[in-house]
């Protein structure tokens, strides 16, 4: 494959990378004459000034289901229940004297851990919504997190699974993993009743209704207006039509802007599978600089898995770079298929069970201070931080920091964080061993 990449290559002819760079200099142009358009528009957002835009749980999980609550002080009773079943065409049958939606106003917290569910327990019917914002499916040893709540919903309050639907709502990723919905076993054909349903598609159609629908209540309609920007925005739905058929033009007034603008579209698979190589490469280099050893490198495989696989080779496709400070202390640097960079230990990366404690103790001293997490098979682990953007996450070339792997300066640039922050962790949890 890298072959036949550096040999595509070789036959661009110096007039066409000639007509790319004209090409790409007034893309530049239009993009600035946006930017300027922009630095000048109202931008003011309550949800982006009140918390963090990617919090799941206190906004995007919150707002949601605070819409859903027909006893909601919106004052639309079932309206906006009635627009997302009939866009989503789902078998919900509910009455709106029993409709029960958690978390609401009232009851702030989330039945059963569940993030969103509408439930009506006369009616015998139940919509789970998981929702995902750069997290981890939470996986149980014994059952994944899709199971378990499916399980307590179908099994603990009795709701029939053929009257249980289940929707997995993301921006970044299409379905949950294959352990959280079949760890267990216990439902083998929930993998496939499992919907995956996003912010940028599905989400955003459901508010636009949802603004239709309340055109005579100017402050909840002016508030999902604002929470539709925050969507928009979010998932590159942003641009302006009138931006969008500027760009057109400029690809397509003539055939050197079209054919240049074909050439990038072609190859950028191969951009995104450079990219990522580079990134490991450069990474392990400055680590192997440091004085670390390289226990488990980062094979070519993985990354073809990622960029050219199909969807079953793309969800095996996750990193991890295992490595070895110079005093002995094993940790591992993951980038799963559908995640986030992340610096943390593992089970695999401590030889005893003396240090398996002194980890779990380092988590539980720590977790606040250091924003660290804990999964199976991991016993802490902490994302990398990187201003300005919610991470880095390597499947998707559409995000802007991912994209900005092709740069040779911003990769060294992202490197230098990834090592710094990691250095940071390491130093509080070298000082937890002693």
């Amino acid at each position: 494959m890298v072959d036949n990449f550096i040999a595509n290559l070789n036959v661009w002819s110096y007039m066409t990378m000639e007509n790319l760079k004209h090409l790409l200099k007034e893309i530049n142009i239009l993009n600035q004459r946006i930017k300027d358009r922009e630095d000048h528009e109202d931008t003011f957002n309550l949800f982006d000034l009140m918390c963090n835009r990617y919090n799941e749980v206190y906004l995007h999980s919150r707002f949601l289901s605070v819409l859903l609550d027909p006893a909601g002080s919106h004052k639309m009773k079932d309206s906006f229940v009635r627009l997302l079943v009939d866009k989503l065409n789902l078998p919900f049958e509910y009455n709106l004297s029993s409709l029960e939606v958690y978390p609401n106003e009232r009851d702030q917290h989330e039945y059963k851990e569940i993030d969103i569910l509408l439930i009506d327990r006369q009616r015998k019917s139940a919509i789970i919504v998981e929702n995902k914002i750069g997290a981890r499916d939470s996986n149980h040893e014994e059952e994944g997190q899709i199971e378990r709540y499916y399980r307590i919903i179908t099994q603990k309050d009795g709701i029939p699974e053929d009257s249980t639907s289940v929707l997995y709502l993301s921006i970044d990723r299409d379905a949950p993993s294959d352990e959280s919905v079949n760890k267990s076993g216990l439902f083998p054909g929930l993998k496939d009743k499992v919907r995956s349903i996003h912010y940028g598609v599905e989400i955003l159609d459901w508010l636009r209704n949802c603004v239709k629908e309340c055109y005579n209540k100017p402050i909840l309609r002016e508030s999902i207006i604002q929470y539709i920007r925050l969507v928009e925005d979010m998932t590159s739905n942003n641009t302006s039509e009138e931006d969008m058929k500027s760009l057109m033009y400029l690809v397509g007034k003539n055939d050197d802007n079209l054919m240049s603008a074909k050439r990038l579209i072609d190859n950028s698979k191969h951009l995104h599978w450079w990219a990522i190589f580079e990134f490991w490469k450069l990474l392990s280099e400055k680590f192997v600089g440091l004085g670390f050893s390289i226990r488990q490198r980062i094979e070519n495989e993985m990354i073809d898995n990622l960029v050219h696989g199909s969807a079953a080779r793309r969800n095996k496709a996750d990193f991890n770079l295992e490595l070895t400070t110079p005093d002995n202390i094993n940790f591992t640097i993951n980038a799963d298929h559908d995640n986030y960079i992340c610096i943390g230990v593992t089970d695999g990366d401590v030889k005893s069970s003396g240090l398996k404690t002194k980890a779990k103790a380092f988590f539980k001293a720590n977790e606040e201070v250091l924003n660290l997490e804990n999964c199976e098979n991991w016993l802490f682990y902490r994302f990398i931080d990187f201003s300005g953007y919610d991470g880095l996450y390597l499947g998707d070339f559409s995000e802007e920091l991912t994209f900005r792997l092709v740069s040779e300066k911003c990769r060294d640039e992202i490197v230098n964080t990834v090592i710094k922050q990691t250095q940071k962790v390491l130093k509080e949890y070298r000082r937890s061993l002693k």
